[in-house]
């Protein structure tokens, strides 16, 4: 009678919690909802979440509070809250978070990239100047990837960049898009067209049919380059 294998365990390392990204935010809770339905029964999944919050930073302003965790937690509290973490795989949710791969084993460590504008900034190919101390920690966080057993890529740009800017071996690579939620599909869900769901649309929210709407979901920071969403 051959005995049951045993399981593998995944720990997932979401940001810290006072990463001040929506995105980010957005990304982790879709992926952790969707996760499950999409393991194995061989898995065991673990999700190790992280506060840089101290009792000694209640004395700050709440702005300054959560700046400070978002740091603390990121280079200090999360890396000492792994480093004795066992597992099988450990999957780091956003490449800002890279470097914690420094606390595990790097050789069962996959990362998500989402982009690399810092590094493309430092080598003068886009415009967009970030702080010296974003850079020099950017720099660290693609080493930290580099040492990584997986990347794992939103996109065929991204890829592209790691490979031809950042020196990545191709075979290290592998592009997982973003997910689309069941709302996000070709045709509306209630039987409409699609121009009697944009007929629809506009009449609840008063929108005048004669003129031209541009819909761009994202920040404004300056990296997402509003401008040319306009100029298209």
């Amino acid at each position: 009678m051959s005995s049951k294998a045993a399981a593998s365990k995944l720990v997932i390392l979401p940001n810290v919690d006072e990463f001040p990204s929506v995105s980010m935010s957005r990304f982790r809770k879709g992926f952790l909802e969707r996760l499950p339905y999409h393991l194995g029964p061989h898995w065991n999944l673990d999700v190790l979440q992280c506060s840089g919050v101290e009792p000694w930073m209640t004395w700050l302003p709440n702005a300054s509070q959560q700046r400070l965790a978002s740091i603390y937690g990121r280079w200090v509290k999360y890396p000492r809250a792994i480093r004795n973490v066992e597992a099988d795989v450990y999957h780091i949710l956003d490449h800002s978070h890279a470097t914690l791969a420094g606390a595990v084993d790097p050789d069962r460590t996959v990362v998500t990239c989402f982009d690399i504008i810092p590094l493309l900034y430092i080598k003068g190919i886009v415009d967009v100047p970030y702080k010296p101390w974003v850079l020099r920690s950017f720099l660290k966080r693609i080493e930290a990837m580099r040492s990584c057993a997986r990347v794992l890529c939103v996109s065929q740009s991204t890829r592209n960049d790691l490979i031809t800017h950042a020196g990545f071996s191709p075979e290290q690579i592998s592009i997982v898009p973003i997910g689309l939620e069941p709302d996000f599909q070709a045709m509306p869900p209630n039987g409409l067209s699609l121009q009697d769901e944009h007929l629809d649309f506009a009449a609840r929210h008063r929108l005048d049919t004669s003129r031209v709407y541009i819909l761009q979901v994202g920040t404004r920071n300056r990296y997402k380059n509003t401008p040319v969403v306009l100029e298209v």
